[in-house]
């Protein structure tokens, strides 16, 4: 086992001028050394670069041109990530305190013996403003894997990718929403993923599939990434809550996105659930 594991860890961003600064503070003020920040932002025009450069000294790598995706960023941040172990998190994302990877780095460092090659813990998904914690958690993996066949999978926010997976496949930018799926599924499939019990990141309510629309196109190419897998070729249950989404979507189209997320929240919570939608 290698005295410590240098981590990379990769922000992506796009006019995210308002919470930048917290998502890259809360990487470069942890406690643990053996770490790198590296920072991809797609060409912002709203003040997300200035914050960037305000702390460029303290950055192993950042750029800020247009790009054709979150996962070509990531896919180009892989090129300068010099750690064993690398995360990923989004322009509104945040590690959930200043020791999360201090408390990561020995688990990693173990289940990388054991062939391990996603390591994953527990996620806060917050309101809109990053205040109030909505939900919290994540499924473990044998979860994962018993229910890949109709859709389950995890928040992927701070979830730590061992090299060697980068050095068999980056991420298919073909996909706009669900390419982390098409890379992680077969880790989970193949019982090399681990899931450690604690909050790891905090996700802000919104982000690359916040809204009830783009949920629906997430389902969708969720449903392509299942069958490109070979993991189901038409999975009754989870087309039949696509469809239903799908005519809920068709139907609210008046409404405008922001009030047709907040009347699915409103669902939501009549089922007793925690808000998800709503801008």
């Amino acid at each position: 086992m290698p005295e410590h594991i240098f981590i990379s860890v990769v922000i992506a961003s796009l006019n995210v001028g308002e919470t930048i600064a917290r998502a890259m503070d809360s990487v470069l003020g942890q406690t643990y050394a053996h770490k790198e920040l590296i920072v991809m932002d797609g060409g912002s025009t709203d003040g997300t670069v200035e914050v960037i450069k305000s702390r460029a000294d303290r950055l192993a790598h950042w750029e800020s041109r247009p790009d054709r995706g979150v996962y070509h960023a990531w896919n180009k941040a892989l090129e300068h990530a010099r750690g064993q172990w690398i995360c990923f998190l989004g322009g509104d994302d945040a590690l959930h305190d200043y020791g999360v990877l201090e408390s990561m780095a020995p688990r990693l460092a173990a289940f990388g013996d054991q062939s391990a090659r996603v390591v994953y813990g527990d996620v806060n998904i917050m309101d809109s403003e990053g205040l109030e914690v909505l939900l919290t958690g994540n499924p473990e993996p044998g979860w994962v894997a018993d229910n890949a066949s109709r859709g389950g999978f995890i928040h992927h926010s701070g979830t730590f990718h061992s090299r060697e997976l980068f050095e068999e496949r980056r991420f298919d930018e073909t996909y706009r929403i669900c390419s982390d799926k098409h890379a992680l599924w077969p880790e989970f499939l193949a019982r090399r993923a681990r899931r450690v019990p604690m909050v790891v990141a905090d996700c802000s309510l919104g982000g690359i599939s916040g809204s009830f629309a783009t949920h629906y196109r997430t389902k969708r190419e969720t449903l392509r990434v299942m069958r490109d897998l070979g993991l189901a070729r038409f999975p009754v249950g989870f087309m039949a809550k696509l469809w239903a989404i799908g005519l809920f979507v068709a139907l609210t189209r008046p409404l405008g996105e922001s009030r047709a997320s907040r009347l699915a929240d409103w669902t939501r919570r009549l089922r007793g659930l925690p808000p998800r939608f709503s801008v």
